[in-house]
């Protein structure tokens, strides 16, 4: 909402792996920008998650990195994984992680 609201520019970056296709997830990010009438821009990359995510934040000159988490699973990994630390350590923006929404709260 605070996107659409003070018109503020969103990238949405998804990582692409060898073993995860982001195509659903890119899709998924372009449709919800669409139905919330937000401004921005989803983008597809592919490489090591830690440094495309700070390469591509550092290329389209983004002021913040937001990690949105989708399941708890993955957010335990991230959390005690390299990537997170990798990403930490590297990003030239401040870094903020979003867990994921808890439904029927």
């Amino acid at each position: 909402e605070m996107v659409r609201v003070w018109e503020i520019p969103l990238t949405v970056i998804i990582v692409d792996s060898p073993t995860v296709s982001g195509r659903a997830a890119a899709d998924e990010a372009k449709a919800f920008l669409t139905a919330h009438n937000s401004a921005g821009q989803v983008l597809l990359r592919r490489g090591a998650v830690s440094k495309t995510l700070i390469d591509t934040t550092n290329e389209v000159g983004a002021t913040c990195l937001i990690i949105g988490m989708y399941q708890h699973h993955w957010w335990h990994r991230m959390l005690t994984g390299s990537n997170f630390h990798e990403i930490l350590a590297h990003s030239d923006v401040p870094v903020l992680i979003v867990p994921p929404v808890k439904r029927g709260c």
